[in-house]
C-alpha cells in the first residue's frame, strides 16, 4: 500500500523501504558496565504516513519482557531488565532477544524513552515475576515495590492489548513450599495471611488500559497448588470486581509498609527500611512524604478501611510517628547518621527490643519538635484520631 505523505520514498518500493525500516528496530544488549544507546526514532515524526509504516513493521509480532526480582541490590540500583523479542511467540522464547535495557528505575526508564513507547502497538507485554525467599520477607516488599513501579508505568500507556504475568523461579527459590503449602512472608497486622503471589499479581489487576490479561505458572504443580480465586476475581472487568481489587490493594499498601517497618524479619527488611526512611522526603515542597499521601488517598476512597481496622491504623500511625521523628535526626545529622546506619547494616524492627535500645523516639521528638507545631511535626500520623472506629473482624478487602 503506497502513502501520498511518503515523499520521495514513495518512489522506492515497499520490500525496499522495509530493509530501511529495519535499521530502526533497537538492538543491543545492556550489561553492568556497557548501557546500549537509544535508538534515534525521530524519522517518526516526519509524517503520519512514515510513522504508521514505520510502526507497523518495528512492532509487528513484538513482545516487550519485563523481569522483576525480589533481590534488593544495596550498593547500585536495579529495577527491571527489558527484553524485546520479535518474532512467533514459541520461536521467539529460544531465540536471543533483540535487544536487552537493565532500566535503573523509573527515571532512568523516561530517560531511555519507555514512558512513551506504543504499548498498543507491541503484540504482548510480559511481566516476568521471581518468587521471594519467605525467609527473608523483605524480598516480598521488595518485589512488591518494583511491580507497583512497573504498574505506574504501563499505566501512562493508550492501551494494552495483551498482558502476561508469568510466576517464575529462580535458583531453586518458588512460589511454594512442598510441606508447608503456599508461601506467605508476611502478616497482616492480626496474624492474618496473603499468599505472596497474590500480593505480587494483584495491583496489575487495577490497569484500565489492559484488554486481555492472563497469568501463567512455572509448572503444573504451582498451578495445581494456586488458590486461583483472588487472581480470578481481579481479572474480571466488571466494575464492582474492580472496586474490589482496588480496595485490597490500597490496604495491602498500608499494611506491607506498616508490616515492613514494624515486624518484618531478616537482612533485606532491615536494608528496606533504611531505603524507606532515606526516601521518606523526596517531595519536600510540601512536607508530606509519598508513603503519608498515599495513605491518606486510599483512606479518602475507602473509608471503611479506618473504621473497621482501628488497631490497624494505631500501628501505621504509630510508624509514621517513628519514621518523622527519625527522619528529622536523621536530617540533622545528614551525611553522619546516614552512614552509621548504613554500617550497621540497615535498621532493626520497630516492636523489637532492639529498636527501642537504639533509638528513643520520644527523646528525639523531644529534641526536633521545639519551635514547631505538632501538624509541622506529623501530617497524617493522627489518623486514628479522626474517631468513630468500631472494631470490625472484617478483612480490609473483603470481598476477596
Amino acid at each position: 500500500m503506497e502513502f501520498p505523505s511518503l515523499g520521495c520514498l514513495a518512489q522506492f518500493p515497499y520490500e525496499i523501504r522495509e530493509q530501511i525500516w529495519l535499521q530502526f528496530i533497537p538492538d543491543g544488549q545492556d550489561t553492568v558496565l556497557l548501557r546500549t544507546p537509544k535508538t534515534d526514532l525521530r524519522i517518526l515524526r516526519a509524517s503520519k504516513s512514515i510513522h504508521d509504516e514505520i510502526s507497523l513493521l518495528l512492532y509487528r509480532r513484538s513482545c516487550l519482557e519485563f523481569d522483576v526480582s525480589a533481590i534488593y541490590y544495596q550498593r547500585k540500583e536495579r529495577w527491571t531488565t527489558v527484553y524485546l523479542r520479535r518474532g512467533r511467540q514459541e520461536r521467539a522464547q529460544l531465540e536471543e532477544p533483540q535487544a536487552t535495557w537493565i532500566l535503573r528505575n523509573k527515571e532512568d526508564a523516561r530517560t531511555r524513552g519507555f514512558d512513551n513507547l506504543p504499548f498498543h502497538r507491541i503484540d504482548r507485554v510480559v511481566a516476568n515475576l521471581f518468587a521471594p525467599d519467605p525467609k527473608d520477607a523483605g524480598k516480598l516488599f521488595c518485589l512488591w515495590q518494583r511491580v507497583r513501579a512497573l504498574v505506574e508505568l504501563l499505566k501512562g500507556a493508550e492501551k494494552i492489548r495483551n498482558l502476561t504475568i508469568r510466576l517464575c523461579k529462580r535458583d531453586g527459590q518458588d512460589w511454594f513450599d512442598r510441606d508447608r503449602g503456599m508461601n506467605h512472608s508476611m502478616r497482616l497486622l492480626r496474624g492474618e495471611t496473603h499468599c505472596d503471589h497474590d500480593v505480587a499479581v494483584l495491583p496489575f489487576c487495577t490497569l484500565q488500559n489492559v484488554e486481555n490479561i492472563t497469568v501463567e505458572a512455572h509448572s503444573a504443580e504451582l498451578e495445581q497448588r494456586m488458590n486461583w480465586r483472588v487472581i480470578n476475581v481481579g481479572k474480571i472487568q466488571e466494575s464492582e470486581a474492580r472496586l474490589a481489587v482496588s480496595r485490597r490493594v490500597g490496604f495491602e499498601y498500608m499494611w506491607l509498609h506498616a508490616d515492613l517497618w514494624k515486624y518484618a524479619p531478616g537482612r533485606t527488611a532491615r536494608l528496606m527500611r533504611w531505603d524507606f526512611l532515606r526516601q521518606w522526603f523526596l517531595q519536600k515542597c510540601n512536607g508530606e512524604s509519598e508513603f503519608e499521601e498515599r495513605t491518606r488517598g486510599v483512606l479518602d476512597e475507602f473509608p471503611e478501611l479506618h473504621h473497621r481496622r482501628p488497631r490497624d491504623m494505631m500501628v501505621i500511625s504509630s510508624m509514621i510517628y517513628d519514621m518523622v521523628c527519625l527522619y528529622y535526626d536523621m536530617e540533622a545529622q545528614q551525611e553522619k547518621k546516614m552512614h552509621e546506619w548504613e554500617e550497621k547494616k540497615g535498621i532493626p524492627p520497630a516492636a523489637s527490643l532492639e529498636f527501642s535500645e537504639t533509638y528513643d523516639v520520644d527523646e528525639l521528638w523531644e529534641k526536633h519538635s521545639k519551635g514547631k507545631t505538632t501538624e509541622e511535626m506529623l501530617s497524617i500520623s493522627t489518623l486514628y484520631e479522626k474517631g468513630g472506629c468500631v472494631e470490625d473482624e472484617s478483612i480490609g478487602a473483603e470481598s476477596l
